[in-house]
Protein backbone atom coordinates (compact mmCIF):
# COMPACT_ATOMS: atom_id res chain seq x y z
CA UNK A 1 0.00 0.00 0.00
CA UNK A 2 2.89 2.42 0.84
CA UNK A 3 4.65 1.58 -2.43
CA UNK A 4 1.56 2.34 -4.53
CA UNK A 5 1.24 5.72 -2.76
CA UNK A 6 4.77 6.73 -3.93
CA UNK A 7 3.91 5.68 -7.46
CA UNK A 8 0.85 7.98 -7.41
CA UNK A 9 2.85 10.94 -6.10
CA UNK A 10 5.62 10.62 -8.69
CA UNK A 11 3.40 10.52 -11.75
CA UNK A 12 4.49 13.30 -14.15
CA UNK A 13 7.54 14.37 -12.10
CA UNK A 14 11.09 14.63 -13.47
CA UNK A 15 13.61 11.88 -12.90
CA UNK A 16 15.74 14.23 -10.79
CA UNK A 17 12.85 14.98 -8.46
CA UNK A 18 12.00 11.26 -8.19
CA UNK A 19 15.58 10.58 -7.12
CA UNK A 20 15.38 13.40 -4.57
CA UNK A 21 12.19 11.97 -3.07
CA UNK A 22 13.77 8.56 -2.79
CA UNK A 23 16.82 10.07 -1.04
CA UNK A 24 14.54 11.93 1.34
CA UNK A 25 12.71 8.69 2.11
CA UNK A 26 15.90 7.02 3.25
CA UNK A 27 17.05 10.15 5.16
CA UNK A 28 20.00 11.30 3.00
CA UNK A 29 20.25 14.73 1.30
CA UNK A 30 23.04 15.24 -1.28
CA UNK A 31 25.27 18.35 -0.90
CA UNK A 32 25.75 20.74 -3.87
CA UNK A 33 29.49 21.16 -4.50
CA UNK A 34 30.83 24.77 -4.30
CA UNK A 35 32.02 26.34 -7.57
CA UNK A 36 35.77 26.75 -7.46
CA UNK A 37 37.18 29.83 -9.30
CA UNK A 38 40.10 28.79 -11.42
CA UNK A 39 43.07 31.16 -11.57
CA UNK A 40 42.59 33.82 -14.24
CA UNK A 41 45.35 35.66 -16.07
CA UNK A 42 44.68 39.43 -16.39
CA UNK A 43 46.75 42.09 -18.06
CA UNK A 44 46.82 45.89 -17.63
CA UNK A 45 46.79 46.96 -21.24
CA UNK A 46 47.17 50.73 -20.82
CA UNK A 47 46.84 53.74 -18.56
CA UNK A 48 45.92 57.12 -20.04
CA UNK A 49 44.21 60.44 -19.39
CA UNK A 50 42.01 62.72 -21.49
CA UNK A 51 44.69 65.42 -21.36
CA UNK A 52 46.52 66.19 -24.62
CA UNK A 53 49.37 63.67 -25.05
CA UNK A 54 48.92 62.76 -21.36
CA UNK A 55 51.30 65.60 -20.56
CA UNK A 56 49.43 68.91 -20.55
CA UNK A 57 47.41 68.89 -17.35
CA UNK A 58 46.48 71.97 -15.35
CA UNK A 59 45.24 72.57 -11.85
CA UNK A 60 41.50 72.71 -11.20
CA UNK A 61 40.49 70.78 -14.34
CA UNK A 62 38.76 67.38 -13.89
CA UNK A 63 40.67 64.79 -15.92
CA UNK A 64 39.59 61.24 -16.61
CA UNK A 65 42.21 58.61 -15.76
CA UNK A 66 41.46 55.44 -17.69
CA UNK A 67 42.94 51.98 -17.18
CA UNK A 68 42.19 49.14 -19.58
CA UNK A 69 42.26 45.60 -18.15
CA UNK A 70 42.05 42.51 -20.36
CA UNK A 71 41.21 38.88 -19.69
CA UNK A 72 42.95 37.20 -22.60
CA UNK A 73 42.46 33.66 -21.30
CA UNK A 74 39.67 31.10 -21.66
CA UNK A 75 38.51 31.26 -18.04
CA UNK A 76 36.04 33.91 -16.94
CA UNK A 77 36.62 35.80 -13.73
CA UNK A 78 33.41 35.54 -11.71
CA UNK A 79 34.67 37.10 -8.51
CA UNK A 80 35.24 40.78 -7.90
CA UNK A 81 38.58 42.55 -8.08
CA UNK A 82 39.87 46.05 -7.36
CA UNK A 83 41.75 48.63 -9.37
CA UNK A 84 44.00 50.86 -7.30
CA UNK A 85 45.34 54.22 -8.42
CA UNK A 86 48.50 55.56 -6.78
CA UNK A 87 49.86 59.08 -7.09
CA UNK A 88 53.54 59.29 -6.16
CA UNK A 89 52.98 55.98 -4.28
CA UNK A 90 50.10 57.34 -2.19
CA UNK A 91 46.77 55.62 -2.71
CA UNK A 92 44.49 57.93 -4.69
CA UNK A 93 41.47 55.64 -5.21
CA UNK A 94 40.36 51.99 -5.00
CA UNK A 95 37.57 51.03 -7.39
CA UNK A 96 35.74 47.67 -7.38
CA UNK A 97 34.81 45.66 -10.47
CA UNK A 98 32.53 42.62 -10.34
CA UNK A 99 33.67 40.22 -13.04
CA UNK A 100 35.46 39.92 -16.37
CA UNK A 101 34.49 37.39 -19.01
CA UNK A 102 37.07 35.36 -20.88
CA UNK A 103 38.62 37.03 -23.93
CA UNK A 104 37.25 40.44 -23.04
CA UNK A 105 38.48 43.73 -21.61
CA UNK A 106 37.11 46.61 -19.59
CA UNK A 107 38.01 50.30 -19.30
CA UNK A 108 37.69 51.77 -15.84
CA UNK A 109 37.68 55.53 -15.29
CA UNK A 110 38.52 57.71 -12.34
CA UNK A 111 38.15 61.51 -12.24
CA UNK A 112 41.12 63.40 -10.84
CA UNK A 113 41.26 67.17 -10.36
CA UNK A 114 44.85 68.27 -9.63
CA UNK A 115 45.10 70.88 -6.90
CA UNK A 116 48.80 71.64 -7.16
CA UNK A 117 51.31 71.93 -9.98
CA UNK A 118 54.18 69.47 -10.16
CA UNK A 119 55.48 66.19 -11.58
CA UNK A 120 53.44 63.13 -10.66
CA UNK A 121 53.87 59.41 -11.16
CA UNK A 122 50.49 57.74 -11.70
CA UNK A 123 50.56 54.00 -11.02
CA UNK A 124 47.75 51.46 -11.38
CA UNK A 125 47.46 48.06 -9.73
CA UNK A 126 44.89 45.24 -9.91
CA UNK A 127 44.29 43.20 -6.74
CA UNK A 128 41.96 40.25 -6.05
CA UNK A 129 41.70 36.53 -5.43
CA UNK A 130 42.53 33.83 -7.97
CA UNK A 131 44.14 36.22 -10.42
CA UNK A 132 47.58 36.66 -11.86
CA UNK A 133 48.19 40.12 -13.33
CA UNK A 134 50.72 40.86 -16.03
CA UNK A 135 52.00 44.40 -16.39
CA UNK A 136 50.75 45.16 -12.89
CA UNK A 137 51.85 48.50 -11.41
CA UNK A 138 51.84 50.08 -14.87
CA UNK A 139 52.57 53.81 -14.54
CA UNK A 140 52.76 57.03 -16.52
CA UNK A 141 54.31 60.41 -15.72
CA UNK A 142 52.08 63.47 -15.51
CA UNK A 143 53.21 67.09 -15.62
CA UNK A 144 50.68 69.41 -14.00
CA UNK A 145 50.94 73.16 -14.63
CA UNK A 146 49.35 76.00 -12.70
CA UNK A 147 46.17 77.13 -14.51
CA UNK A 148 46.82 80.74 -13.60
CA UNK A 149 49.76 80.90 -16.03
CA UNK A 150 48.02 79.21 -18.96
CA UNK A 151 47.63 81.80 -21.72
CA UNK A 152 45.83 79.37 -24.03
CA UNK A 153 42.64 79.20 -21.97
CA UNK A 154 41.13 82.65 -22.55
CA UNK A 155 40.45 85.29 -19.96
CA UNK A 156 41.51 88.51 -21.74
CA UNK A 157 38.30 90.39 -22.61
CA UNK A 158 38.38 92.83 -25.51
CA UNK A 159 38.43 96.59 -24.91
CA UNK A 160 36.09 99.02 -26.65
CA UNK A 161 38.20 101.56 -28.51
CA UNK A 162 35.25 103.64 -29.66
CA UNK A 163 31.50 103.62 -30.14
CA UNK A 164 29.75 106.26 -32.19
CA UNK A 165 26.51 107.25 -33.93
CA UNK A 166 26.51 108.48 -37.51
CA UNK A 167 24.52 108.52 -40.70
CA UNK A 168 26.53 106.27 -42.95
CA UNK A 169 28.17 102.86 -43.17
CA UNK A 170 31.23 100.92 -42.04
CA UNK A 171 33.64 98.54 -43.75
CA UNK A 172 36.41 96.13 -42.80
CA UNK A 173 39.08 94.62 -45.02
CA UNK A 174 42.31 92.66 -44.65
CA UNK A 175 43.45 93.64 -48.14
CA UNK A 176 45.75 91.04 -49.65
CA UNK A 177 47.16 89.91 -46.29
CA UNK A 178 48.92 86.55 -46.19
CA UNK A 179 50.89 84.94 -43.41
CA UNK A 180 54.57 85.85 -43.26
CA UNK A 181 56.76 83.58 -41.16
CA UNK A 182 59.82 85.01 -39.42
CA UNK A 183 60.07 88.64 -40.56
CA UNK A 184 63.73 89.38 -39.84
CA UNK A 185 65.42 92.58 -38.73
CA UNK A 186 65.13 95.32 -41.39
CA UNK A 187 62.92 93.09 -43.55
CA UNK A 188 59.63 94.53 -44.84
CA UNK A 189 56.18 93.06 -45.37
CA UNK A 190 53.54 94.73 -47.56
CA UNK A 191 49.74 94.72 -47.59
CA UNK A 192 47.69 96.42 -50.31
CA UNK A 193 44.23 97.85 -49.53
CA UNK A 194 42.10 98.49 -52.61
CA UNK A 195 39.16 100.54 -51.37
CA UNK A 196 37.37 100.48 -54.74
CA UNK A 197 36.53 96.85 -53.98
CA UNK A 198 34.51 98.01 -50.96
CA UNK A 199 32.10 100.19 -52.99
CA UNK A 200 32.24 102.99 -50.45
CA UNK A 201 29.79 105.87 -50.68
CA UNK A 202 30.64 108.95 -48.64
CA UNK A 203 33.53 110.42 -46.68
CA UNK A 204 35.85 108.32 -44.53
CA UNK A 205 35.85 109.90 -41.08
CA UNK A 206 37.65 107.17 -39.14
CA UNK A 207 40.28 104.63 -40.19
CA UNK A 208 41.65 102.17 -37.62
CA UNK A 209 44.57 99.92 -38.65
CA UNK A 210 45.35 96.61 -36.93
CA UNK A 211 48.55 94.58 -37.36
CA UNK A 212 48.30 90.98 -36.15
CA UNK A 213 51.55 89.22 -35.18
CA UNK A 214 52.67 85.97 -33.58
CA UNK A 215 55.86 84.09 -32.62
CA UNK A 216 57.76 87.20 -31.59
CA UNK A 217 61.42 86.43 -30.89
CA UNK A 218 63.06 89.40 -29.21
CA UNK A 219 63.98 90.91 -25.87
CA UNK A 220 61.18 93.48 -25.76
CA UNK A 221 57.60 93.00 -24.51
CA UNK A 222 56.38 93.27 -28.14
CA UNK A 223 58.02 93.70 -31.55
CA UNK A 224 59.30 97.05 -32.74
CA UNK A 225 57.68 97.60 -36.12
CA UNK A 226 57.89 100.62 -38.36
CA UNK A 227 54.47 101.27 -39.89
CA UNK A 228 54.19 103.33 -43.08
CA UNK A 229 51.36 103.98 -45.52
CA UNK A 230 51.79 105.65 -48.88
CA UNK A 231 49.28 108.41 -49.67
CA UNK A 232 50.84 108.91 -53.11
CA UNK A 233 53.10 106.73 -55.26
CA UNK A 234 56.23 108.37 -53.87
CA UNK A 235 55.22 109.55 -50.39
CA UNK A 236 55.22 107.40 -47.26
CA UNK A 237 53.70 108.44 -43.95
CA UNK A 238 54.86 106.83 -40.70
CA UNK A 239 52.47 106.20 -37.82
CA UNK A 240 53.09 105.78 -34.12
CA UNK A 241 51.57 102.94 -32.16
CA UNK A 242 48.28 103.92 -30.51
CA UNK A 243 47.33 100.84 -28.45
CA UNK A 244 48.57 97.26 -28.23
CA UNK A 245 47.32 93.95 -26.84
CA UNK A 246 49.23 90.71 -26.38
CA UNK A 247 48.97 87.20 -25.03
CA UNK A 248 51.33 84.25 -24.78
CA UNK A 249 51.53 80.61 -23.82
CA UNK A 250 52.74 81.22 -20.25
CA UNK A 251 54.16 77.77 -19.49
CA UNK A 252 56.82 75.41 -20.76
CA UNK A 253 59.14 76.30 -23.64
CA UNK A 254 58.55 78.76 -26.47
CA UNK A 255 56.24 81.03 -24.50
CA UNK A 256 56.39 83.75 -27.15
CA UNK A 257 54.03 86.73 -27.51
CA UNK A 258 51.26 87.12 -30.06
CA UNK A 259 49.41 90.39 -30.33
CA UNK A 260 47.43 93.14 -32.00
CA UNK A 261 49.00 96.53 -32.74
CA UNK A 262 46.53 99.37 -33.31
CA UNK A 263 47.03 102.63 -35.23
CA UNK A 264 44.89 105.65 -36.07
CA UNK A 265 45.49 106.20 -39.80
CA UNK A 266 42.53 108.49 -40.51
CA UNK A 267 44.77 111.32 -41.67
CA UNK A 268 45.97 109.27 -44.65
CA UNK A 269 43.11 106.93 -45.50
CA UNK A 270 40.54 109.73 -45.54
CA UNK A 271 42.47 111.54 -48.26
CA UNK A 272 40.40 110.04 -51.06
CA UNK A 273 42.99 107.74 -52.61
CA UNK A 274 41.53 104.36 -53.59
CA UNK A 275 44.67 102.24 -53.23
CA UNK A 276 46.87 102.22 -50.14
CA UNK A 277 50.05 100.25 -49.56
CA UNK A 278 51.06 99.34 -46.00
CA UNK A 279 54.76 98.75 -45.27
CA UNK A 280 55.59 96.86 -42.08
CA UNK A 281 59.32 96.78 -41.26
CA UNK A 282 60.91 94.90 -38.40
CA UNK A 283 63.25 97.38 -36.69
CA UNK A 284 63.86 95.29 -33.57
CA UNK A 285 67.52 95.39 -32.59
CA UNK A 286 67.73 93.00 -29.63
CA UNK A 287 67.93 89.21 -29.78
CA UNK A 288 65.72 86.97 -27.70
CA UNK A 289 67.72 86.12 -24.54
CA UNK A 290 67.02 82.38 -24.84
CA UNK A 291 66.55 81.61 -28.53
CA UNK A 292 68.87 84.20 -30.04
CA UNK A 293 66.60 85.61 -32.75
CA UNK A 294 65.08 89.00 -33.52
CA UNK A 295 62.18 88.07 -35.77
CA UNK A 296 58.40 88.03 -35.76
CA UNK A 297 55.69 86.33 -37.83
CA UNK A 298 52.89 88.47 -39.29
CA UNK A 299 49.36 87.19 -39.88
CA UNK A 300 48.55 90.35 -41.82
CA UNK A 301 46.65 93.58 -41.23
CA UNK A 302 43.07 94.79 -40.98
CA UNK A 303 41.50 98.17 -41.73
CA UNK A 304 38.19 99.29 -40.21
CA UNK A 305 36.50 102.31 -41.78
CA UNK A 306 33.61 104.55 -40.74
CA UNK A 307 32.00 106.39 -43.67
CA UNK A 308 29.80 109.49 -43.31
CA UNK A 309 26.88 109.72 -45.73
CA UNK A 310 23.82 111.77 -44.69
CA UNK A 311 21.65 109.93 -47.19
CA UNK A 312 22.24 106.65 -45.34
CA UNK A 313 20.38 105.38 -42.23
CA UNK A 314 21.50 106.18 -38.71
CA UNK A 315 23.86 103.56 -37.32
CA UNK A 316 25.77 102.96 -34.12
CA UNK A 317 29.11 101.18 -34.30
CA UNK A 318 31.41 99.63 -31.72
CA UNK A 319 35.12 98.97 -32.31
CA UNK A 320 36.38 96.29 -29.91
CA UNK A 321 39.99 95.12 -29.96
CA UNK A 322 42.30 92.77 -28.10
CA UNK A 323 44.26 89.53 -28.35
CA UNK A 324 43.29 86.26 -26.68
CA UNK A 325 45.19 83.09 -27.61
CA UNK A 326 43.00 79.98 -27.49
CA UNK A 327 44.17 76.36 -27.81
CA UNK A 328 41.72 74.08 -26.04
CA UNK A 329 43.89 70.96 -26.03
CA UNK A 330 46.49 72.67 -23.83
CA UNK A 331 44.49 72.49 -20.64
CA UNK A 332 40.87 71.50 -21.19
CA UNK A 333 40.05 67.78 -20.92
CA UNK A 334 39.02 66.16 -24.20
CA UNK A 335 35.29 65.92 -24.92
CA UNK A 336 34.34 68.20 -22.03
CA UNK A 337 32.93 71.34 -23.73
CA UNK A 338 32.25 72.97 -20.38
CA UNK A 339 35.99 73.62 -20.12
CA UNK A 340 36.71 74.76 -23.69
CA UNK A 341 38.33 78.24 -23.72
CA UNK A 342 36.71 81.30 -25.24
CA UNK A 343 37.42 84.96 -25.90
CA UNK A 344 34.86 87.53 -24.76
CA UNK A 345 33.82 90.84 -26.28
CA UNK A 346 31.14 92.97 -24.61
CA UNK A 347 29.24 95.75 -26.38
CA UNK A 348 27.52 98.37 -24.26
CA UNK A 349 23.75 98.80 -24.44
CA UNK A 350 22.64 100.51 -27.69
CA UNK A 351 22.38 104.26 -27.09
CA UNK A 352 19.30 105.18 -29.09
CA UNK A 353 15.76 104.28 -28.09
CA UNK A 354 13.38 102.85 -30.64
CA UNK A 355 13.40 99.74 -32.76
CA UNK A 356 16.56 98.28 -34.23
CA UNK A 357 16.15 97.47 -37.92
CA UNK A 358 19.15 95.21 -38.19
CA UNK A 359 22.46 94.40 -36.53
CA UNK A 360 25.69 93.04 -38.01
CA UNK A 361 28.60 91.48 -36.14
CA UNK A 362 32.10 91.26 -37.63
CA UNK A 363 34.69 89.14 -35.83
CA UNK A 364 38.35 88.82 -36.78
CA UNK A 365 40.35 85.71 -35.81
CA UNK A 366 43.94 85.29 -37.00
CA UNK A 367 44.84 81.64 -37.34
CA UNK A 368 41.22 80.44 -37.49
CA UNK A 369 41.56 76.82 -36.43
CA UNK A 370 40.11 74.91 -39.35
CA UNK A 371 36.50 75.14 -38.18
CA UNK A 372 36.93 73.57 -34.72
CA UNK A 373 35.18 76.46 -33.02
CA UNK A 374 31.96 78.35 -32.51
CA UNK A 375 30.67 81.91 -32.28
CA UNK A 376 28.10 82.83 -29.62
CA UNK A 377 26.18 86.10 -29.66
CA UNK A 378 24.07 86.38 -26.52
CA UNK A 379 22.25 83.03 -26.61
CA UNK A 380 22.64 82.19 -30.31
CA UNK A 381 25.49 79.93 -31.43
CA UNK A 382 27.03 79.13 -34.81
CA UNK A 383 29.58 76.32 -35.18
CA UNK A 384 32.52 75.89 -37.55
CA UNK A 385 32.73 79.64 -38.10
CA UNK A 386 36.46 80.32 -38.40
CA UNK A 387 37.89 78.04 -41.07
CA UNK A 388 40.92 79.24 -42.98
CA UNK A 389 43.90 77.42 -44.39
CA UNK A 390 47.28 77.65 -42.71
CA UNK A 391 47.85 80.67 -40.52
CA UNK A 392 45.75 83.24 -42.34
CA UNK A 393 43.10 85.59 -40.95
CA UNK A 394 39.50 84.42 -40.59
CA UNK A 395 36.85 87.14 -40.86
CA UNK A 396 33.20 86.38 -40.16
CA UNK A 397 30.21 88.61 -40.84
CA UNK A 398 27.01 87.51 -39.09
CA UNK A 399 23.49 88.91 -39.07
CA UNK A 400 22.60 89.15 -35.37
CA UNK A 401 19.39 91.15 -35.80
CA UNK A 402 17.27 88.43 -34.20
CA UNK A 403 19.58 88.04 -31.20
CA UNK A 404 20.53 91.60 -30.27
CA UNK A 405 19.24 93.14 -27.05
CA UNK A 406 18.21 96.82 -27.27
CA UNK A 407 18.12 97.24 -23.48
CA UNK A 408 21.22 95.44 -22.15
CA UNK A 409 24.82 94.82 -23.02
CA UNK A 410 25.44 92.38 -25.87
CA UNK A 411 28.09 89.72 -25.38
CA UNK A 412 30.15 87.77 -27.90
CA UNK A 413 32.08 84.58 -27.20
CA UNK A 414 34.49 82.91 -29.63
CA UNK A 415 35.06 79.31 -28.50
CA UNK A 416 37.93 77.00 -29.43
CA UNK A 417 37.16 73.26 -29.51
CA UNK A 418 39.38 70.42 -28.30
CA UNK A 419 40.93 68.64 -31.28
CA UNK A 420 44.31 66.89 -31.34
CA UNK A 421 45.09 68.39 -34.78
CA UNK A 422 43.84 71.84 -33.80
CA UNK A 423 46.49 74.54 -33.47
CA UNK A 424 44.09 77.05 -32.00
CA UNK A 425 43.08 80.58 -32.91
CA UNK A 426 43.64 84.17 -31.77
CA UNK A 427 40.46 86.29 -31.60
CA UNK A 428 41.52 89.92 -32.02
CA UNK A 429 38.59 92.11 -33.09
CA UNK A 430 34.82 92.35 -32.84
CA UNK A 431 32.77 95.09 -34.51
CA UNK A 432 29.05 95.59 -33.97
CA UNK A 433 26.99 97.76 -36.32
CA UNK A 434 23.36 98.55 -35.44
CA UNK A 435 20.99 100.26 -37.85
CA UNK A 436 18.03 102.20 -36.43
Amino acid sequence: MEQSTYKFITIGLSAALIVSLVFMTIGWIPQTPETVQETVQLNIESVSTDAYLDKYLFTDYPYQIQVEIANNGTNSLTSSFYVEFYLNDSLLARLPWLELAAESSVKINYTWTPSAAGLYNLRTKVVGNNIIVSNNNLSISLNVYDSSVNGYQGGLPFATYKTGIINGTTAFTTGNSTYKSGLKQNESYYVAFNLTELNLEGQIVLARLFVYYTWYYGANPQPYLKIQINDSPSTWRAFNLDTSYKDQKGFGSYSLPSGTLCYNVTSVVSSGTSLYLLNITNVDSTDHPTYGYRKVSIYGAGLFLVILNNSKPTIQYWINEGCDLLIAKYGAPANQPLYYPYATSTFSKPSLSGSIKNATLITVVPGGDGGHNSLIFNDVEWTGVYNVSGSNIAVDLSDVSAAISPTTNNIVKMVDYWEASNNGMTPSNAFLIVEY
